[in-house]
């Protein structure tokens, strides 16, 4: 059984989908990452996921129990929740000082993940994240989203390798490119 399951989840605000029949299923232990370009919905789903905003379709079960319609506080005590990124610099570092701090510890926060998880038995979804080396560092799965959609769900290096993916971060060469020769 599943730890978190999520079927045929849509989201809209007025007239914008910005969640379009996601399909999702995370096992106990499992790491995934879900990721995309900016706007693609990643951010509506977690919000979903957490409880913030109910889903205009589609289910959502935790441990086997439908939880759809349970307000964000009583999805806490369960362990669904989620942590804030705000990126603010050090302000007493200098910039090469902030620069540095992130290089030197950025690759160490993947292992203390994996650490909590080994030690918690839970399940992470690493939800909003650019940087693809630690997506590939951590993700043992990769959901890609676009449009509202779901456009990938494979095993992480087969995800980033998708044509489609790479499409969908690079987007595609102009005509007449080297690429096209």
């Amino acid at each position: 059984m599943p730890l978190r399951k999520l079927e045929n989840v849509t989201k809209r605000f007025g007239g914008l989908v910005a969640v379009d029949d996601v399909s999702l299923e995370v096992k106990h232990g499992e790491i995934i990452a879900i990721v995309g370009p900016n706007g693609a919905g990643k951010t509506t789903l977690f919000n979903v996921i957490n409880g913030v905003f109910l889903p205009d379709a589609g289910k959502i079960y935790f441990e086997g129990k439908e939880i759809t319609n349970v307000p964000t506080f009583r999805r806490a005590p369960l362990g669904i929740g989620r942590t804030f990124r705000i990126p603010r610099p050090f302000g007493s570092a200098t910039v090469r000082e902030n620069v540095a701090i992130g290089g030197m510890f950025g690759a160490q926060m993947v292992e203390l993940i994996k650490q909590i998880r080994e030690t918690e038995k839970i399940a992470i979804v690493s939800m909003v994240e650019h940087i693809m080396r630690a997506v590939a560092g951590l993700a043992e799965r990769v959901m890609v989203m676009h449009q509202g959609a779901k456009l990938v769900d494979e095993p992480t290096k087969e995800a980033l390798s998708d044509p489609r993916v790479v499409e969908v971060y690079l987007g595609r060469p102009p005509e007449g490119t080297i690429a096209d020769r």
